[in-house]
């Protein structure tokens, strides 16, 4: 579980930071990949440190760090929405489910 669980977490970084070594220029995923991953843990708790979450809980870091990702990622200047959305989702997906794991594993 905790394998799995950091794998999951670190996936939106890695991503980003494999993007910008491709492309030596482009910083936008590692940077919406940063701003859903600090929100989404100011809102679940460190792994580790946290009680395991309540279901509101991790509703709302799910809904903040999709929010965050789709804010970062307009910032930058992202023009496609559907783009924007599907990153995010899928950049929150990752952190959710990787941050359940790693706070249910610390916990069990």
């Amino acid at each position: 579980m905790r394998i799995l669980g950091a794998l999951l977490v670190v996936t939106p970084l890695m991503f980003g930071g494999l993007r910008a070594a491709l492309t030596g220029t482009d910083y936008r995923y590692l940077l919406v990949a940063m701003a859903a991953t600090i929100t989404a843990v100011l809102v679940l708790g460190v792994p580790g440190r946290a009680p395991a979450p309540s279901g509101f809980r991790t509703a709302l870091a799910a809904l903040t760090a999709a929010i965050a990702a789709v804010g970062a990622a307009l910032g930058l200047g992202a023009s496609s929405l559907a783009a924007v959305l599907f990153v995010a989702l899928s950049f929150t997906l990752c952190l959710i489910v990787g941050l359940g794991l790693l706070i249910r594993a610390r916990a069990g």
